[in-house]
């Protein structure tokens, strides 16, 4: 990763754990030892549990200068709600999708469980979301990480015409995939 960083093409490194990791000293203590190992690195935390949904927990990235992955999945059970939270100079989201029916089912493959497709008007409400820590930080990150078929990158398009106000060059490939979200001009060819 050294090398990526001194050539300044490494923007940050997620550190993602699954749902089943809780709020505990325990994790507290291996958390504040990896970011210790790490603190030459710009770093983003993903936890899913909603355990960790707590001011002190937030605190302790800050002091850490680790930022919130705010992330957007299923609300199921004690699961972390989506937020816009800033605890360092970087803010960061990730998008997981909305698949209520998929999302823990018993035997759901990674396709099944990633497979949707934001609505304009979710994509609206997480550009609002977006538009709140890019007031504060000085650089933000938004991956989308609804990747069956493509829906990611059509998310993401979204996103970027919601933020910039135009919209940007869509991949023709991806516009054929999705004419409906993709609307041609009446004159294009």
């Amino acid at each position: 990763m050294e090398p990526l960083a001194n050539k300044g093409v490494l923007g940050a490194l997620l550190v993602q754990f699954p749902w089943k990791f809780r709020y505990s000293p325990e994790n507290l203590e291996y958390l504040s030892d990896f970011f210790r190992c790490m603190k030459d690195f710009s770093l983003a935390l993903e936890v899913r549990h909603g355990s960790w949904n707590r001011e002190p927990f937030y605190g302790f990235l800050r002091e850490n200068n680790v930022a919130l992955c705010n992330i957007d999945q299923p609300v199921i059970g004690n699961s972390i709600p989506p937020g816009e939270r800033l605890t360092a100079q970087l803010g960061y989201f990730r998008f997981h999708g909305r698949n209520y029916e998929n999302w823990f089912r018993e035997g759901a493959g990674r396709d099944a469980r990633y497979d949707y497709l934001y609505t304009k008007d979710e994509i609206r409400q997480l550009a609002n979301r977006i538009r709140k820590v890019q007031k504060e930080a000085q650089e933000t990150y938004v991956v989308t990480n609804n990747h069956f078929r493509g829906q990611a990158l059509v998310n993401a398009m979204e996103i970027l015409e919601e933020l910039d106000e135009e919209p940007p060059a869509v991949p023709p490939l991806l516009e054929a995939a999705y004419p409906d979200r993709f609307p041609r001009p009446s004159n294009a060819k």
